[in-house]
């Protein structure tokens, strides 16, 4: 099972493009559980912990999970592009 990480915030210009090419993409995609987080909804000290915990630099930033353990990710405006290369790499990654 593949565990994919959504980060979003206000004022991302490729955030809702991104959310909703996931969501197209939940639909079809099986072994993959889909968590979002939007960062702006949280208070400013939940939010530092989450961009200490997994490294976010920018948004959106899609991680993906194999065993609790970060396989890839992608963020900022090639998110989208680099989808399924980075989520065929944790599949497969040993």
């Amino acid at each position: 099972m593949i565990e994919i990480l959504v980060f979003t915030q206000n004022g991302c210009r490729y955030c809702g493009p991104t959310k909703l090419f996931l969501s197209e993409q939940e639909a079809v995609l099986e072994n993959v559980e889909f968590k979002y987080v939007h960062l702006s909804d949280m208070t400013e000290g939940a939010r530092n912990t989450y961009k200490d915990k997994y490294r976010l630099m920018s948004a959106p930033t899609i991680i993906f999970l194999r065993n609790e353990h970060e396989m890839s990710r992608t963020s900022g405006p090639t998110a989208i592009e680099e989808f399924a290369d980075a989520l065929e790499y944790a599949r497969t990654a040993k």
